[in-house]
């Protein structure tokens, strides 16, 4: 199951020019899951207690555990480094991550349409009037992230 997104970080992540100098810095995100499913859960022990995890909303394929997080941008040998962002820096930056889910957004909402519209057709208004229902709540939910 993949991790639940909450909300954008007035961070970014900054690969140290010593480890990485060309992997682009990415947005910092808080998400939570009810499995531990951090990066480097296989290397030592999870802080996964309370189900947080941070990772980035624009490239979501990795997440990691407090723990982990703070050892890859604060521990001995740390490979990425927080910058703080101003109020119009973390607004661009929650922007640019929601232009991201409404692209995604688009694609599902299509979907949705195509099945309230098969459902209709074939008698079944109810079952369609619902999934219109359900199209309003997410379309709605996502302008509050």
């Amino acid at each position: 199951m993949r991790p639940e997104f909450i909300r954008v970080l007035p961070f970014r992540s900054k690969p140290s020019a010593a480890h990485d100098p060309d992997r682009p810095e990415l947005d910092v995100c808080l998400w939570r899951s009810d499995v531990d499913c951090c990066e480097f859960s296989d290397r030592s022990n999870c802080d996964a207690e309370e189900g947080l995890l941070y990772g980035s909303a624009l490239d979501p394929v990795t997440w990691f555990c407090p723990r982990h997080w703070y050892e890859m941008h604060a521990g001995p040998s740390a490979a990425y480094s927080l910058v703080e962002l101003t109020p119009e820096e973390h607004e661009r930056q929650r922007l640019a991550v929601m232009d991201a889910f409404a692209k995604e957004w688009a694609a599902a909402s299509e979907r949705i349409g195509q099945a309230a519209t098969i459902l209709a057709g074939c008698g079944l208004r109810a079952q369609a009037g619902k999934l219109w229902e359900a199209h309003g709540f997410i379309r709605s939910s996502l302008t509050h992230l």
